[in-house]
């Protein structure tokens, strides 16, 4: 049976479950530690997100309104303004921003490539003969100007005094632990699962639903209220490319890398992905005939005539039952 293993990589503690170590290189130790890191950060951000989003649809009436307040209070502990609860899609977009950038910054690449327009000749020269860069290309921009692409080698980059990469590194690990808690527990019931979502079977009587809410950290239903709606037709084809279809009618079509335009989605559609998934040697071609890509060597956009092909891909597990049903690799 096909395996793989993890050879080298690093991890948070929390997330060695039932793994195990063959070699140490390294451990980073903290004695201490802190649950309000970013405390006031969060709560303040969190504010602004949820006055900007308005009321909840089901907060029709004052006393409603009252609640809703009451239990951002008890489950956050943020006391929300009541006049300030008014729809503001754009500064929800900046609170949400702001919510969910900032630990990235911690974990910020430094060894990234770098871009420098030149018009100085000696600058020029200075890079071509500097031994701690490695230039890659030049481009001539224009008579008195041209595009340096080089990389900083690994041992001369000057990292930033301000990073953090234990900050990430957790925030990402928990993140993915809240989501294996829930597959854990759902089991064989699990269709599919991305970063930040679950879709699952029940049946009307005996299986227990998640818990949904509209708080931080909860699970949210996309369907809607869960006693109304919910998916009765579903079918995917590997990560981010599925269809479903809900109870109320409703049909939602993912597929990773194509636009759905009227064309597309001629093609590409519920019936069309389950005839991928049975029949695993066919194809779908989408032809976009004006399709408008960036040069970024020479610094234009283009229209192009471009096809996209749709198939079954998926080696993040390996594949049983006719391909049905999926297995850790090395179970």
């Amino acid at each position: 049976m096909e395996e793989r293993s993890l050879r080298h990589g690093v991890w948070t503690t929390p997330e060695l479950r039932g793994y195990e170590i063959a070699q140490v290189h390294e451990v980073y130790h903290y004695p201490d530690r802190s649950s309000d890191l970013f405390q006031s950060y969060i709560r303040e951000n969190l504010k602004m997100k949820l006055e900007a989003s308005g009321w909840p649809s089901d907060c029709d009436t004052e006393d409603k309104k009252r609640e809703f307040m009451a239990s951002v209070r008890t489950s956050q502990g943020i006391t929300l303004e009541y006049n300030n609860v008014v729809k503001n899609s754009g500064l929800r977009s900046v609170a949400k921003l702001n919510l969910n950038s900032l630990w990235g910054k911690f974990g910020q690449n430094p060894f990234r490539g770098k871009v420098e327009y030149i018009t100085e000749p000696c600058r020029f020269f200075e890079l071509l003969h500097d031994d701690t860069v490695n230039v890659k290309t030049v481009l001539l921009l224009t008579g008195d100007m041209v595009q340096v692409n080089y990389d900083v080698h690994r041992e001369s980059t000057v990292c930033n005094p301000n990073g953090n990469v234990v900050i990430p590194a957790f925030v990402t690990a928990w993140a993915r632990l809240r989501l294996y808690d829930k597959l854990s527990a759902l089991g064989e019931h699990v269709l599919y699962h991305d970063t930040d979502s679950i879709i699952y079977k029940t049946e009307p009587e005996g299986d227990e639903e998640m818990e949904t809410g509209d708080q931080l950290g909860q699970w949210s239903d996309e369907c809607g209220d869960s006693n109304a709606n919910w998916i009765v037709k579903y079918v995917s084809l590997g990560p981010k490319t599925y269809a479903y279809r809900s109870k109320k009618g409703e049909c939602e079509v993912k597929c990773k890398g194509i636009s759905l335009t009227p064309s597309a989605k001629e093609l590409v559609h519920m019936k069309s992905m389950k005839r991928l998934l049975v029949q695993e040697n066919e194809k779908i071609t989408v032809n976009y005939p004006r399709k408008i890509i960036r040069d970024g060597t020479h610094k234009v956009l283009r229209t192009v005539s471009m096809d996209k092909d749709v198939r079954l891909v998926y080696t993040k597990r390996q594949r049983v039952d006719q391909g049905l049903t999926t297995l850790p690799y090395g179970y």
